[in-house]
């Protein structure tokens, strides 16, 4: 109730502005909605609590968890003039404790009929699903592939880019290069640039990109004792390669991803490979990911016993069984279960269990709409 509250007095400023001068606003405004209400389990989490946040909510434990991944959103876009647009996007999730956020806040500016400018908060252009990683109706697992996904905990971005787009054939060629820079509440990064480059047609989409920036983790440290968080200003380079095919018969994705950091933190890449097979209005799908650390030499407190700790980024293989029944064209009923295993002596995702815990199972419902 009270994530519909505080959205319900977002739209009621907003539908306040329109009245005030609908004649002139109400043509040029729109709005478009997601929403997904999601609950999970683990069937042995050994104390632990799997895809713990470390921004709001603990994590998936024996007990449902209805709050952690399910979220509402709003996104409004205002037309200024035939070239120019303002966008909002407004996010409610359970494991921020349903506050309000603003996950995009932009200025777009059509500067010709191929590019296009926007300077502001936009999606962080990390992965093939970045644009939409909130709108579980755009993918048909219960949530993208924890593996790689979690490894970047942010996915907004604060700056300006250009996008640059050229049909070819039946092929749309887009191009994206940005800088700027995010902050959470535990890092931020600044001095970010990068690209990313795709080729897409009527059912298939290739995507590449690369972001590198200075890290730093805002923490106070002990002059005697090493601190395996006291990272200032530390390179690191992210990488990804993905594709999508989805012909109305056959769905098959696959992703890599590579972050690479100077100093105390692990490096990791990670990948995963999905297919399924459409029947009727089902989407049942195969999901197999998995995720590694290396470089972990790099840390200088091996002494202190503190290494282990300087990363969240843990080794763990998933094998995932799941299906999407399609209500409508705008609401899926999903269910998905999570084999987790293969932890190469770390505790994988599953935080505060034992290192490293035995193998467990996740069984996640989640009901997801758009409009």
């Amino acid at each position: 109730m009270l994530m519909f509250r505080q959205l319900g007095a977002v739209v009621a400023l907003g539908t306040l502005c329109g009245v005030a001068g609908a004649e002139n606003i109400t043509p040029n405004l729109k709005f478009n909605g997601f929403a997904s209400a999601t609950v999970a389990v683990v069937d042995d989490p050994q104390g632990g609590a799997y895809i713990d946040d470390i921004f709001g909510y603990g994590g998936v434990t024996k007990d449902p968890e209805f709050g952690l991944e399910s979220l509402i959103g709003l996104q409004f876009d205002y037309r200024v003039s035939d070239k120019t647009n303002l966008v909002a996007q407004l996010v409610a999730e359970g494991r921020n404790y349903y506050d309000v956020r603003a996950e995009w806040a932009y200025i777009a500016h059509e500067l010709n009929d191929s590019l296009r400018v926007r300077a502001g908060r936009f999606a962080l252009p990390t992965f093939m699903y970045s644009d939409t990683i909130k709108v579980g109706q755009s993918y048909p697992w219960v949530r993208t592939p924890v593996e790689a996904y979690a490894g970047v905990p942010v996915t907004n971005f604060d700056g300006v880019d250009l996008l640059y787009r050229k049909p070819l054939g039946d092929w749309n060629f887009n191009a994206q290069v940005l800088v700027g820079g995010s902050t959470t509440e535990l890092f931020r990064t600044r001095n970010a640039h990068g690209f990313n480059l795709s080729l897409s047609s009527e059912n298939l989409t290739i995507r590449g990109g690369m972001i590198a920036s200075d890290l730093t983790f805002p923490v106070t440290c002990s002059p005697i004792v090493p601190c395996p968080l006291d990272v200032k200003d530390e390179k690191n380079v992210f990488s990804n390669l993905g594709a999508v095919y989805d012909d109305g018969t056959w769905f098959v994705a696959g992703e890599l991803a590579q972050l690479e950091i100077n100093g105390w933190l692990n490096d990791w890449n990670a990948g995963y490979v999905s297919v399924g097979h459409y029947v009727g209005k089902w989407l049942p799908y195969l999901l197999a990911a998995k995720i590694n650390t290396y470089n972990g030499d790099e840390c200088v407190a091996v002494a202190f016993g503190l290494c282990p700790i300087a990363t969240q980024y843990n080794e763990q293989t998933t094998y995932a069984i799941g299906a999407r029944y399609a209500i409508s064209s705008n609401l899926s009923l999903k269910a998905q279960v999570d084999h987790v295993h293969d932890f190469n002596g770390s505790e994988g995702f599953l935080a505060g269990g034992p290192t490293p815990p035995d193998s467990f199972n996740v069984f996640t419902v989640s009901l997801t709409t758009s409009f």
